[in-house]
Formats: structure tokens, sequence, C-alpha cells
């Protein structure tokens, strides 16, 4: 044992490799709920807790899978909704489910309904939308297995639309009316071709040759490069570049001049996390993967907020959900020498409250620091790494 009580001994390879104690919190929408993942008879689950319920201190469960888990879910925009994916023994045909939030009662919860229910068929979430709350884009390759076409789902109805047949495209992004408008066109020797298309009377979305190609990726960039989605307006496009640099950029392309203007980015260090406003769509925070993970504001109106909660001896800083209002933020902090933990965050008070720990038997073992380093290699990069010592 060490002077401050914590053991030296061989860690149980339980306490690091089976599941977390609770992992992945979101918020919902509106802040009303508090969910995370948490096994039931082993199995990881999805458990909410109704914050506006004085009752409700320990949350229950809300799914009920007795064979692979649940890692994967979200809060629908419209905050009544819960939505999960699931295949069937490993066979990564993901399935869609709903739990109906406004149906759970102190000693009722509604069974999951399953809203993409074809055999052999896989559903990818494209997108959501506060401007249509009760509708999402799903891809689902029910009619070729290399091609997902995109569907608009309406979550009150279980309803499924097919919006086009995807002439090819991957990466299918949709702007804030849920109109599917952008995605790539993978080459042969792994290069990249990004599509844009005008939406709505824009021509037939079938044929490849209504989209407009924006950028041409060679191979040594596609690993990088993609879009992270579209303006409010619709008219510029939000990308990750490594065009040209040597690292992942922000920039934001005008779809009708082509004017890229750089909204993030360092010499050195990709950019690995990009958080926007919900309502305006402006980016606000990027990350870096830097020595440490770093977050910075992009946008002076959360610079406070994050002075507030950055603390490097914390650990470190990342934003899980936000409502969107953006009053609350549900945060987290990642640590080489202890579990992560996660806090409530209130911006009119800029205070936290701690909420759990994903691994709380962490804190009884002495756990080793990870200490960032670089050198210089002999044909002049540098070299970064980290080196761990045994503690003591």
């Amino acid at each position: 044992m060490t002077s401050q009580g914590k053991s030296r001994q061989l860690i149980p390879r339980h306490i690091l490799f089976g599941n977390a104690e609770r992992a992945s919190p979101q918020l919902s929408p509106d802040g009303r709920y508090l969910a995370w993942l948490a096994p039931v008879q082993g199995v990881l689950n999805v458990h909410l807790k109704d914050l506006s319920r004085d009752g409700d201190q320990d949350g229950h469960p809300v799914t009920f899978d007795r064979h692979r888990g649940i890692r994967s879910y979200l809060f629908a925009r419209n905050c009544r909704h819960l939505l999960y994916v699931q295949d069937e023994d490993g066979d990564e045909n993901w399935r869609l489910y709903c739990v109906d939030l406004s149906r759970i009662e102190a000693d009722y919860v509604p069974a999951a309904v399953n809203l993409t229910p074809s055999n052999g068929v896989q559903v990818r979430i494209i997108a959501t939308s506060i401007d249509r709350p009760d509708e999402l884009v799903v891809g689902l390759n029910n009619e070729d297995p290399s091609r997902h076409d995109p569907y608009l789902l309406d979550l009150r109805t279980g309803e499924l639309n097919r919006l086009f047949r995807n002439p090819g495209l991957v990466g299918l992004v949709a702007d804030r009316h849920l109109e599917v408008r952008a995605g790539a066109l993978p080459g042969e020797d792994g290069s990249l071709r990004i599509f844009v298309r005008s939406g709505a009377g824009g021509g037939d979305p079938a044929d490849l040759t209504s989209w407009r190609p924006v950028l041409e990726v060679p191979h040594e960039d596609a690993l990088n490069t993609g879009v992270v989605g579209f303006d409010r307006a619709g008219e510029s496009l939000l990308l990750l570049s490594s065009l040209g640099t040597n690292s992942t950029r922000l920039v934001e392309m005008d779809l009708t001049t082509g004017h890229e203007r750089i909204l993030a980015e360092d010499p050195i260090y990709d950019i690995s996390a990009v958080h926007r406003n919900p309502v305006t769509r402006k980016v606000e925070m990027v990350g870096f993967r830097r020595a440490r993970q770093e977050l910075v504001a992009v946008d002076p109106s959360v610079a406070d907020d994050l002075a507030a909660l950055l603390e490097p001896e914390r650990g470190d800083l990342f934003i899980a959900t936000r409502t969107t209002d953006l009053s609350v933020w549900l945060v987290g902090y990642t640590r080489d020498r202890g579990p992560v933990e996660y806090y409530r965050y209130n911006r009119a008070t800029r205070t936290r409250t701690f909420l759990f720990a994903h691994r709380p038997e962490l804190y009884d073992y002495e756990l080793a620091a990870m200490e960032p380093f670089s050198y210089e290699a002999g044909d002049g990069w540098r070299i970064h790494g980290y080196l761990t010592f045994p503690p003591g």
C-alpha cells in the first residue's frame, strides 16, 4: 500500500476490461433526463434518471437486452424517444430500436420497438435536426448490401420513406432540413471525391451527375479528410482537411465560390473533436490531439466556460453532450491515474456537480502516469510518444 492507502498489487483484469459500472452518459436535449450504460445481470443496457423528479435518485434500466449488450444510443431531438442500435449474435446487421419515454410510469417501462425489422439489413443513423425533431434520416442497405439508401423515419408513426436510391456515395450528410446533400465517392486507389447537391429541386439524387464534386482528396489524405456538416443556411460546408498541411484542420467551404476559410488549425497536431451550436450550427469549440487532449474556444461566448472547466490536474476535459439551450453541459475528464469522471455543468453559475466515475474500483489502485516525450528523427521529422514508469 502507498502512503495514500492505494494498492500496488496487480489490478484484476475484470476491473480493467470488464463492463464499466457506468459509461457513455448523455443528457436529453431538454435536460430532463440523464442516461448511461450499465450492466444488468452482466449485460450492458441503457439506464435513465428523470432529473425533474426528486424520487428518481438512482435511475432505472429502460432496455432489457440479455445477449450482446447495448453500446450505442441517443436521444431523439423531440426528447420523447430514446434510440439504440443492436445486431443479432454479431452479424453486424444493426437494427434501430426505440423506447417511448412518455409512456414510462413508476412501475412500467414500455418494450422497445424495432423500427427496422427486416432480416439481413444494416441500419445507419445519418442525421437528426432540431428543426424536425420527430424525424431522422437513416441509411438502409435493403436493396444493395454495398449501398445504404437514405430513408426518412417518422418516429410518431414508425413510417419509413426512401428519399432516393444511393448512387454509390458513402458518408452521407444532411442539412438542417434533413435534405441529404453531401457524400463521398471512394476511388480504387484509396482516394476520395466529395460531392454536394443543391437539395430539393436539384435534379435526381439517384443520378450521380446531379451531384457536383467540390473536393478531390488523394489517398494519402483520405483518412483525415471528410465532411463535418452544413452551416445553418446550407450555403457552406464544414470540412476536416489535411490537404496541403501537416495536420488536420477545420475549414469552411463556400459552396458558391469554392473559397475555403480556415476556422481552426495547429501546425503540428490534428483536430480530434468539433463542437457546434445545435441551433446556429456555428463552431464553438474544437479539440486538438496534442500531448494531452485540449479543448480550445473558437467562439468567444464559450471561452469563460472552458476557463471554468479546464483543470489539467483533474484530467483531459471532453464534452459528452449539451442541452439544446446550452444551459447545461455533461462533461468528463479522462485521466491516466484514475477512472473517467463525469460532471453536470451549470453555465449560469459556472459550477459543476459530480455524477459518477466509470470504474470507481480504480480509485483503490495506484496507477502510473503517462508522460509525453518527443525527439527529432534522422530525417528531421519530430517523433511523439508516451512513456510510463512503474509506480514507485
